[in-house]
């Protein structure tokens, strides 16, 4: 007598979960095999892992660090504050370790819901697949990173804009926005294939892009510092890097957002991202297409990420074309192998012992 599997149910039914409580990006992860699971046992599980925390505190931890001198000590701290003043560092190798799956998400990626209710007159922005790929690989899930997008008009459709390079300033990226030499360079592919900057694409979390305050005060910043540019076609691109997918947004200034960014070019980052005005934004759609070509400049040192160390980028800078490094690529980061180096040899380091002169001698 043959044997008859019964098929598993979907996940929703499965979950208890009915279809039209999903959201878009929930329904695209299920698509791709990620298994998904209803708001009460996401609530048991945050209460599970608070619960071993708090037994945690209770029993203390033992905290190791390493000091100058290369020598290990190990504190037993059973204070709340006294475990967070150590704990709360950052969690850049979780980052890198999540990086990983970066390659397997760029794989798909998508244009904004927002996208398809626009008419036939808006701007269209087409960019070239395999170079917004090599761009996203090397970004981070966590973090902001900027490149200038430069492109030319296609002859059959004047509202159409085709992207050929991103060029990648060296830049710090924070959360929502990324600190960059506003002035741009110059190199000779970009005259000879007569090509004009023609936006900022930026990378942010998980979810439908939006164009926030930052990016139009970073728009502003550059507008400013680059008379040759125009302001009505300069537009933000942002890309949302998601689980399992990445979605692509795009929108021009209109003629408030045009002055607003110039006002506001100067004002500090926020630390929370704010929603531009939609009064200050033109929605254009994105098409990512395996036919358009493109390549990418990055700085001609090589390393494009201040994220580890100090900002120390002139206004001035040449590029040239290059594969843009990854973002935790050992040559961002060489205060992390001193450190580790005077960690393991302080002697040979440099640190420690009878090299440091007195300055009472």
């Amino acid at each position: 007598r043959p044997h008859h599997e019964i098929p598993p149910p979907p996940p929703p039914r499965r979950n208890s979960i009915h279809v039209s409580q999903l959201t878009q990006q929930e329904v695209r992860d299920i698509m791709l095999g990620k298994e998904i699971s209803s708001a009460e046992v996401q609530q048991d599980e945050a209460r599970e892992i608070e619960e071993k925390a708090k037994k945690v505190v209770a029993g203390g931890v033992d905290v190791t660090t390493v000091n100058k001198r290369g020598e290990t000590i190990t504190v037993r701290q059973t204070k709340t504050f006294e475990i967070g003043a150590f704990t709360n560092s950052t969690t850049w190798r979780v980052r890198a370790a999540a990086n990983a799956s970066l390659s397997l998400r760029v794989q798909n990626i998508y244009a904004a819901d927002a996208a398809a209710e626009l008419g036939d007159d808006a701007d269209i922005i087409v960019f070239p697949k395999t170079v917004l790929q090599r761009f996203l690989r090397c970004c981070d899930v966590a973090t902001s990173i900027v490149a200038v997008c430069y492109g030319m008009a296609v002859p059959d459709h004047p509202q159409a804009r085709e992207v050929r390079c991103l060029l990648m300033p060296p830049q710090q990226g924070r959360m929502g926005s990324a600190t960059f030499p506003t002035r741009l360079p110059g190199h000779e592919l970009l005259t000879s294939q007569g090509l004009e900057p023609i936006g900022v694409i930026r990378t942010q979390g998980g979810g439908e892009p939006v164009a926030t305050t930052a990016d139009l005060a970073m728009l502003g910043a550059v507008l400013a510092d680059n008379d040759s540019l125009n302001p009505q076609t300069f537009a933000a691109v942002n890309v949302a890097v998601g689980n399992a997918d990445c979605t692509v947004g795009a929108a021009a200034l209109s003629d408030s957002g045009v002055g607003w960014a110039m006002d506001h070019r100067n004002a500090p980052a926020a630390t929370v991202a704010t929603p531009a005005d939609p009064e200050h934004l033109a929605p254009a759609k994105v098409l990512v297409s395996d036919r358009v070509e493109g390549f990418i400049l990055v700085p001609s040192q090589g390393s494009w990420n201040y994220h580890f160390r100090p900002p120390s980028w002139g206004k001035a800078y040449d590029v040239r074309p290059d594969v843009p490094l990854e973002f935790y690529n050992a040559k961002h980061r060489p205060l992390h192998f001193t450190n580790f180096v005077r960690a393991m040899n302080p002697e040979e380091a440099g640190v420690g012992g009878d090299e440091h002169e007195s300055p009472f001698a």
